[in-house]
């Protein structure tokens, strides 16, 4: 049908979730990353993604986010504060928006 997917399936479903195209964490050590990124990559709605991120904040786990996100067929791309500084304003030809979570969000 055309339609690009990855390779990280939703127990639920069977298929792979369509709202998050992709995601970059940059963490203290390559398993967190990992673990955050396929574990965002199951996510489908922001709200879902700050929530996991402040609860993993809470605990202390930070890290700098990337995500390429499907809204309305449309890529939208988000960072948190720690990110913005790496990636800039224009990322894969999308506008940067930021986003903020846990302790960021006061």
């Amino acid at each position: 049908d055309g339609t690009r997917r990855h390779h990280i399936i939703d127990a639920t479903s069977g298929y792979p979730n369509t709202y998050l195209l992709a995601t970059t964490v940059v963490a203290d050590s390559a398993m967190i990353a990992d673990i955050m990124t396929t574990t965002l990559m199951t996510m489908e709605s922001m709200e879902e993604i700050k929530t996991y991120l402040t609860l993993l904040q809470n605990n202390g786990i930070n890290a700098k986010v990337l995500l390429q996100v499907n809204e309305n067929d449309s890529l939208k791309v988000y960072v948190n504060n720690s990110m913005k500084s790496v990636v800039g304003q224009v990322f894969d030809g999308a506008t940067v928006e930021e986003f903020s979570y846990g302790t960021e969000a006061q």
